[in-house]
């Protein structure tokens, strides 16, 4: 490449793609470097260009110089038009780096013709056609696979959305069960909703972490979901239950997690569903588990449970003042069956809140 004009439209065509390049990769990432950049390429650029001034374009060596100077200020745009491609996941600016590339070379083969007439500019330029079809045919092949896969991912993310509405509301479904089935004996309405507050309350004294506090939540809302399967005549006995009537009782942990158990969202809250009877001593039901067997959550629960069937009307006994359920709470704890921190966390809790309210007194408490 030997013309004036032929050498111009070079330099020009590499200042104008460096500024476009540089300016978009500016615009997607604001902390990139624009006009160090810029400077260091019209740097090379003016080098190239004075270079093949002094040489009067015939001199071999600033020939060399001004073509190496161009092969390196389009080499870098190829590279930058490939980041961009990366940043956007665009699959045409990687096209565009592709054919920056192989222009690049191409370019290179030609200056490298002027030196060494070995070198057939015929081939370089229908290799470059060539290479420009095959690079277009695998563009286009790309965007087909792009927008097949771009609809498979549309497709998934909207299943992934109707099935996480439809756990969603079976959850709901499942929570109004228990509320409605508490809803229909003045005795347990509200208990749940109580236990699962007291829970959470429990839960984030004692520090736990978020996904640990919303477990206590549901846990505590469908603890007693297995109670939809025993006789009202039964829950509401006012008397002693004989030992059929408490085997019949014991059984809702188990029926609660058969219930639940379908729903694969539910699987954390199964072990507070079936376990919220058990004692750390293992005198609890229905498993007999002991402390190293329960988590710090069925603790919690357990003692929630308890406290609130202490302070709330059943039918085999009127509601406890807060005195008497905490004296029981602590003798559990002295007995070894309920944990200790968590009984003395409750009280605590619960005296503070009252204190709080300006409510608290200790004569009626």
């Amino acid at each position: 490449m030997n013309n004036n004009l032929e050498w111009l439209s070079l330099f020009f065509m590499g200042w104008s793609f460096s500024v476009y390049f540089l300016s978009l990769r500016k615009r997607i990432e604001p902390s990139y470097s624009l006009y160090p950049n810029l400077m260091v390429i019209l740097t090379t650029l003016g080098l190239a260009f004075i270079g093949i001034k002094l040489a009067g374009y015939h001199n071999h060596n600033w020939i060399i110089v001004s073509s190496v100077c161009i092969f390196l200020v389009l080499s870098y745009n190829a590279v930058v038009a490939y980041q961009i491609s990366r940043l956007e996941m665009n699959t045409f600016y990687k096209f565009l780096s592709i054919l920056m590339a192989g222009f690049t070379l191409l370019n290179g083969l030609d200056n490298l013709s002027g030196l060494l007439w070995q070198i057939n500019t015929h081939l370089i330029f229908l290799g470059g056609g060539l290479f420009f079809i095959m690079s277009l045919g695998v563009y286009v092949m790309d965007q087909a696979y792009h927008n097949a896969t771009s609809d498979l991912t549309r497709r998934i993310a909207a299943v992934e959305e109707e099935y996480a509405a439809a756990v969603e509301n079976t959850e709901n479904v499942v929570i109004s069960l228990a509320r409605t089935l508490e809803a229909k004996d003045r005795y347990t309405e509200g208990h749940s909703e109580r236990v699962s507050q007291y829970a959470v309350m429990l839960g984030k004294k004692l520090g736990l972490a978020n996904d640990l506090l919303e477990e206590l939540r549901i846990g505590g809302l469908v603890h007693d979901i297995g109670k939809i399967g025993i006789d009202q005549q039964i829950l509401n006995k006012p008397g002693r239950l004989d030992d059929e009537e408490r085997k019949i009782i014991e059984s809702h942990p188990v029926t609660g997690e058969n219930i639940c158990s379908p729903l694969k969202s539910f699987a954390s809250v199964m072990p507070l569903i079936r376990n919220h009877h058990e004692k750390i001593d293992g005198s609890g039901y229905p498993d007999g588990l002991v402390e190293n067997d329960l988590s710090l959550q069925i603790k919690i629960i357990t003692v929630a449970d308890i406290y609130d069937a202490l302070t709330t009307d059943r039918p085999y006994r009127p509601a406890m003042n807060q005195e008497h359920a905490f004296n029981i709470l602590k003798q559990e704890a002295r007995d070894g069956k309920l944990d200790a921190k968590i009984v003395d966390a409750l009280i605590e809790a619960i005296l503070n809140d009252l204190s709080s309210q300006g409510s608290y007194n200790p004569q009626r408490v």
